[in-house]
């Protein structure tokens, strides 16, 4: 075109492009015509030369304007391209100010902000000189635009000829945003010189915040300002840069000769954290020691060190993240105001990740998280001039911080550390104790109940150390504060303390307990559960906690405070006048505080309080039976403080009383006004019968159960009453049935009734349901039907919710009676079933369902043999949980650590989530061994078939590339081979023990994992001392004929033959037997097989250390095998010989080492799988005393040489044809093999890491060794 061009009729071209604008014009209502002439016109202009001259049409300034009042699109360009070009000068200004002010409006469209951009950016730049520009518009839009894309348009668009104008702008704005970074970044980068603004303190701060900006997505704002920095760092120009930064008395920015280092290695730092490269980043952490060194020295400011360490913590790795913060932690000077305020801002906020307290790789050798906290906080509050300020903003930072569990509960610890070192300091004054309430109220809810339990404590103790103990008088907070901690859990320690220093009058208690007489709350609860934060029970406290600081010795002051809530009490039915609330919280308030424990030793507050209500008990049982119809559920449960406190008489004339008037309520009078009184009675009687049983127990089953008029009302509480909620009368009826109220058609009703009540009425109904379960005369078929019924209302609660566990509870303990019953054993075995799947990732459930079920197997000492498949899966209980779960029980370990909360966790009888699944595992193990005489020789077979059954199943399935020794496949033949062996100490039956000898000898030939090889072999060594004759046949013949058999089988039959001795009582035996294995084990001395050869002269070296030890040296064959013991210590054997040697495979002592504790805790811990597979003995013992279980196996180990064996385990990795014979084993069919790596090797903690990280001396091609003999020793 550019050729033709010469050649084209201008005039003619300006009349068609003209003729076509206009066109387009005409056309505004025909879409479908305007847009073809405008693809046409674009295609027209598309062909023209760039440099064509058009002289102006008129009609383009017409066409410009339409096409913007329409919102163009992209394709529109060309077009609107054109028209700005062929417009007069005066039009085109006046158009490009129209396009700056709409680029300029954040309200329009980005696609047509967007096109207008383009537009600009492809106009002259010299027209700009022309323009009469109001650069205050500019301005403005700095202030207020957030997408700098646009705005670096317009920049840029005047950058060339208005360059003294934008720095004017830039000088006026600079330091006052500080909310578009990237925007700056960009205007600075498209000016010619950024000389102006380099001595600007402003323009300093800038880079650094961009530099340490770690948000999403600003890649490009670091980037620039990185570019920007470095060219000033190597222009000649800015040889000496030099700012003071007044804040914190240091150079804001230094660049000279002295710094050039500095910066070369700040830049080195930064590129490399950029890339974030871990194994690159670890050989430069040593240059922050000369960087902060350096600018100590230079009093230059911290910032730019505390750059590189935001953008160390933002690495992905956990280890970098965790040496970042000890680093700080321990290197920072103090005080310092600029390391503060970086602590405060940055790293608490970083300390709030869930693993930076977490156990896990770390880059060099490092003491604990916690340590290094409470270093710095020594440091920094001991040096600052007010520690109660920097206290007071640390834990109002802490409060606006969202914490992970274990972070906060390990900086609260940290904080406690710190306490206990400074007693008495008086650090904290009512605006600490306010946010640690807020604290407790915000945070913990929740939070795993040992972590909270950890928590709380922190936080009491903190209080207790640090209080300023003067604002006790004065403090709103303070006495709230201390309500929110149970009395015998956390009081209790510290009380003589609080009593010492705590400031009160009498005068406080009684307008405390005037507020709460006149407060209005029908929900009251006398719940003391330590972590409930009831209203009503925070108001208990409070009054219960001033009275027992009180030292009360006579009984004036007890008097002058709750005598005349009493007499409101005696004569309230004698004053109709009198407040009813008032009296009715006056009995709350009592009921209450005579349940508390006082610290007193007399307990004379309670004392005082019990003699003085039971001389009312009448006259309060009156008040509240005439009220309750009008407000029953107000009344419910206030009988209680009378009912504890009642004598027998007083107590049974209410209830004659309460049984008279229901009676002739129900004939005589209109409505449904007994079924208050009904309600009242439920609630009164089952009180009496849980903690009373014994005064009236006979009472009730004689004269009061029986009654015809309670069977014929109970069903008529189904019937609507508008004062009383229909679960609280759900509730009722079934207190009513579960004290064995008898009615017509029970059973149907119930089941209607569980599929109206909500969950929190359910754990009633299961109870009831649990009493017909006993009862003789209700029908199989009956009991199936309502535990079909019960069951299918528990599984549509969701375990989410807090209230299915009192569900479960109450299901589980109302089954457990019928858990022995045929006839419904297939049904129940079904559930549990289904729930031990659903115990996938909740195993809370099954540890519920067992510590139910569990005791009425002991009491009856009999077991359904359609539960022991369920018994099996417990025995194997366990996933392979995620990452969260798994953090949050190594939390719950790391809380264990400190023995003050391990005393807090066994005084609460709070049990750790982390031990559910494997409480679930002692517990089956121990009871399993306790009840295996009890149980008949078929049940014992069925269980035996199904623990190797189970075996079998993995084992026979096909192997992972990379089967690990902690995925759930291993961990099943791990744990079925633990019971396998626990299970011979129990065993009796020949028959049972030469099946398992058979099937363990069976699977011992196919497997290759050193673990699961280990327990094999003990089981095989303690069956050969039950049949010795056909088990050392068996061992000689596997020596004999080792060149037929793998190697990993060699190998253990070799190291079989190591323990036999101890085994042999008898001398004669002894000798016999050393004399026979040594001729078998001296040809596989120089096998061909390096693994065999190292096995065999171990096992040969410690049956000579066994013949010195027994003197039997001239009755074997020792003279003839000592020299092996002489074996040159730097040969290749003689090294690997002594490794194997200390490891537990050839340490431990099959009689001598047979406990739990070598078993479930010793063993797993030295083959290197993972630490939530260990079963402490501890547990073991406490599940034995707890439920009284007996078994044959001892619990402790009382050997302590195991525990110098060194972890790790001797892993077979060497394959290929046998030595001698035509046919192939197992291994043999692969052409490629691999180098051993006889060393000990340390697994990965799971699969994901292990494909993830196959290290590349873990697999080596031997070429040379193609279909040749195996010889890798």
């Amino acid at each position: 075109m550019e050729l033709l061009a010469s050649f084209l009729n201008l005039n003619d071209l300006s009349n068609h492009i003209t003729t076509s604008m206009s066109n387009i014009l005409t056309y505004q209502n025909e879409p479908s015509r305007q847009e073809k002439e405008i693809e046409e016109l674009s295609q027209v202009l598309d062909a023209l030369p760039i440099n064509i001259h058009i002289d102006s049409i008129s009609i383009s300034s017409q066409l410009f304007d339409y096409l913007l009042q329409n919102s163009p699109s992209m394709h529109h360009y060309r077009l609107l391209s054109a028209c700005l070009n062929f417009m007069k000068i005066e039009d085109r200004l006046h158009r490009i100010k129209n396009i700056l002010l709409i680029i300029l409006d954040h309200e329009q469209t980005l696609e047509f902000r967007e096109l207008l951009c383009k537009l600009l950016n492809s106009t002259e730049h010299s027209i700009s000189l022309s323009l009469n520009y109001d650069w205050t518009q500019l301005e403005t839009a700095m202030y207020s635009q957030h997408d700098p894309k646009f705005l670096t348009y317009v920049w840029r668009f005047f950058s060339k000829h208005h360059q003294t104008k934008l720095e004017d702008i830039l000088v006026r704005t600079l330091p006052i945003i500080k909310n578009n970074d990237e925007l700056f970044l960009l205007l600075l980068i498209d000016l010619r010189s950024i000389k102006l603004f380099i001595t600007m303190p402003s323009f300093w701060y800038l880079l650094q915040r961009s530099l340490g900006d770690c948000t999403l997505n600003t890649d490009r704002t670091r980037k620039c300002a990185l570019y920007l920095f470095q060219q000033i760092l190597i222009n000649d120009e800015y040889k000496h840069i030099e700012i003071k930064e007044e804040k914190f008395n240091r150079s804001l920015i230094l660049i000279d000769e002295t710094t050039k280092q500095f910066w070369a290695d700040f830049i080195v730092l930064y590129e490399m954290l950029e890339d974030g490269v871990v194994h690159l980043i670890k050989p430069l952490l040593t240059k922050f020691d000369r960087l902060l060194s350096f600018s100590h020295e230079h009093e230059l400011s911290l910032t730019w060190l505390f750059i590189l360490l935001q953008r160390l913590f933002a690495n992905s790795s956990s280890p970098l993240a965790r040496w970042t913060i000890r680093w700080f932690f321990n290197a920072m000077k103090l005080p310092d105001s600029h390391v503060e305020d970086f602590f405060l801002e940055y790293v608490v906020d970083w300390s709030s990740n869930n693993f930076v307290f977490l156990k896990g790789e770390e880059i060099s050798d490092s003491q604990p998280m916690e340590q290094c906290l409470e270093s710095y906080l020594e440091r920094w509050l001991n040096h600052s001039e007010n520690p109660n300020a920097c206290l007071l903003t640390l834990l109002s930072r802490i409060q606006t911080i969202k914490w992970s569990q274990l972070s906060l509960v390990r900086v609260l610890y940290s904080l406690r550390t710190f306490a206990l070192t400074h007693q008495n300091q008086s650090l904290l004054n009512d605006d600490h104790i306010k946010i640690f309430s807020s604290i407790i109220l915000t945070q913990f809810h929740t939070y795993a109940p040992v972590l909270r339990l950890s928590a709380y404590a922190s936080i009491f103790d903190i209080a207790i150390n640090l209080l300023d103990w003067s604002i006790s008088s004065v403090s709103s907070n303070l006495l709230r504060f201390f309500a929110f901690f149970d009395r015998s859990t956390f009081l209790s320690k510290h009380f003589q303390t609080i009593s010492t220093y705590f400031a009160f009058n009498i005068r406080q208690l009684q307008t405390l307990i005037e507020e709460f007489l006149v407060s209005e709350d029908f929900n009251s609860s006398l719940d003391t559960r330590l972590f409930s934060l009831d209203n009503t029970l925070m108001e208990y406290r409070q009054i219960a906690f001033l009275l027992d600081l009180i030292d009360i010795h006579n009984t004036d002051i007890l008097k002058t405070i709750f005598n005349p809530l009493i007499e409101n009490i005696r004569t309230a039915y004698q004053r109709p006048y009198m407040s009813i609330n008032n009296v009715r919280r006056s009995i709350e308030l009592f009921s209450c505080l005579i349940q508390e424990h006082y610290f007193h030793s007399s307990n004379f507050i309670k004392d005082w309080l019990s003699s003085s209500i039971r001389l009312i008990v009448r006259e309060g049982l009156n008040f509240i039976k005439i009220h309750c119809i009008k407000q029953p559920m107000a009344f419910v449960k206030l009988p209680i403080v009378f009912l504890m406190i009642g004598s027998h008489d007083d107590i049974s004339r209410f209830l004659q009383e309460l049984i008279t008037q229901i009676e002739t309520c129900a004939q005589q009078q209109p409505g449904n006004n007994w079924q208050s009184l009904l309600i009242l009675f439920a609630h009164s009687t089952n009180w009496l019968l849980t903690h009373r049983l014994a005064d009236f127990n006979n009472e009730w089953n004689t004269k009061l159960r029986i009654l015809p008029s309670l069977s014929k009302l109970l069903p008529l509480l189904d019937q609507p009453n508008v004062s009383i909620p229909q679960a609280d009368m759900l509730v009722a009826k079934h207190l009513l049935i579960a004290n064995n109220i008898s009615s017509t058609d029970l059973c149907n009703n119930i089941i209607d009734d569980l599929f109206k009540a909500s969950a929190k009425e359910l754990p009633q109904l299961f109870r009831a349901i649990g009493v017909l379960l006993q009862q003789a005369q209700i029908t199989n078929e009956t009991k199936c039907k309502l535990i079909e019924n019960a069951m299918t209302a528990l599984n549509e609660l969701d375990h989410r919710m807090p209230v299915y566990w009192p569900c479960l509870t109450a299901f589980s303990q109302a089954i457990s009676s019928s858990v022995t019953d045929i006839n419904v054993s297939t049904l129940l075995t079904q559930w549990f079933t289904q729930m031990l799947k659903t115990c996938g990732h909740v195993s809370g459930i099954m540890n519920v369902i067992l510590e139910s079920i569990v005791p009425i197997w002991l009491h009856e000492h009999r077991i359904q043999s359609s539960h022991l498949p369920v018994l099996i899966e417990c025995v194997i209980f366990g996933q392979i949980y995620q990452k969260d779960k798994k953090q949050q029980w190594q939390a719950e370990q790391l809380v264990e650590q400190d023995e003050s909360t391990r005393l807090l966790i066994t005084n609460t009888n709070i049990i750790p989530e982390y031990r559910y699944d494997r409480n679930i595992r002692v517990l089956i193990q121990l009871f399993i061994l306790h009840i295996w005489p009890s149980l008949h020789n078929a049940q014992q077979n069925d269980i035996l078939s199904q623990v190797i059954e189970k075996h079998r199943q993995v084992a026979s399935k096909e192997r992972r590339p990379r089967f690990c020794t902690n995925s759930l496949e291993h961990r099943i033949m791990f744990r079925s081979l633990q019971c396998i062996l626990c299970l011979t100490s129990a065993i009796k039956n020949s028959s049972l023990l030469k099946t398992i000898y058979d099937y363990i000898v069976d699977a011992l030939t196919r497997e290759n994992e050193p673990s699961l090889r280990l327990l094999s072999e003990w089981i095989i060594i303690r069956l050969i001392s039950e049949d010795r004759t056909a088990g050392l046949n068996d061992l000689y013949q596997y020596l004999q004929h080792a060149h037929q058999h793998k190697t990993g089988t060699v190998c253990a039959w070799i190291s079989i033959a190591s323990h036999i001795p101890s085994l042999l009582s008898d001398q004669a035996e002894q000798i016999d037997y050393l004399n026979k294995v040594f001729k078998y084990l001296s040809p596989l001395l120089i096998h061909s097989n390096f693994h065999i050869r190292t096995f065999a002269c171990s096992t040969m070296i410690k049956l000579l250390e066994y013949i010195e030890r027994h003197n039997l040296q001239n009755e074997t064959s020792y003279d003839a095998y000592q020299f092996f013991k002489l074996n040159d210590e730097k040969s290749e054997l003689a090294r690997y010989t002594t490794k194997l040697q200390s490891l537990f495979i050839y340490q431990f002592d099959p009689i001598r080492d047979f406990s739990l504790e070598t078993i479930f805790y010793i063993l797993p811990k030295l083959s290197l799988i993972a630490d939530d597979e260990y079963l402490w003995s501890k547990w073991f013992i406490e599940i034995g005393q707890q439920l009284h279980l007996t078994f044959p196996i001892s619990v402790h180990n009382v050997s302590t040489i195991l525990q110098s064996c060194p972890m790790g385990i001797w892993r077979l990795t060497a394959s290929g044809k046998s030595e001698i014979g035509g046919t192939q084993d197992e291994e043999g069919s692969s052409t490629i093999q691999y180098k051993a790596n006889p060393y000990p090797v340390i697994e990965a903690l799971d699969d994901t890491e292990l494909r993830g990280s196959i290290k590349r001396t873990e697999l080596i091609v031997v070429a040379s060794l193609i279909d040749k003999q195996t010889n890798l020793g």
